[in-house]
């Protein structure tokens, strides 16, 4: 399931609840018609608003978890194998994929996948390839 559609599915019951009390409302002559169109309108609005913002946090687990995997990260104390790494401005828990290799501290990396709050990391591709040429 996509993104939007979940972010849609997650704002329905609060749009049914909200369209709910705006025609009790009008039931008991609290407020007009056209007033609680207008409401009703406003929280449409303030959803359909909301989700630029929001959308990243009703991705699939997957997507999330694939975000990281080949992006470069830096190390900021010596690796071996564990240690903690910085992608952006985000700090991570990072191990090397190979425990027999060490990396210094400023040695750039690249994410080769995800385990929960850890990152598994590698020298980049790109220079691994070109040392052994």
């Amino acid at each position: 399931m996509n993104a939007a559609l979940r972010y849609w599915m997650f704002q329905l019951p609060g749009f049914a609840g909200a369209g709910g009390a705006l025609y009790l409302a009008v039931g008991f002559e609290w407020i007009g018609t056209w007033t609680a169109l207008g409401g009703l309108g406003a929280w449409f609005l303030k959803d359909l608003l909301l989700y630029p913002f929001l959308k990243s946090s009703y991705a699939p687990a997957t997507e999330i978890r694939d975000r990281y995997v080949g992006r470069a990260a830096v190390a900021t104390e010596p690796l071996a194998p564990d240690g903690y790494v910085r992608i952006g401005r985000e700090l991570w828990r990072a191990r090397l994929v190979d425990p027999a290799q060490t990396a210094p501290a400023g040695a750039e990396l690249e994410v080769a996948e995800r385990e929960g709050l850890l990152l598994r990391v590698r020298p980049p591709q790109s220079a691994s390839s070109e040392s052994q040429v």
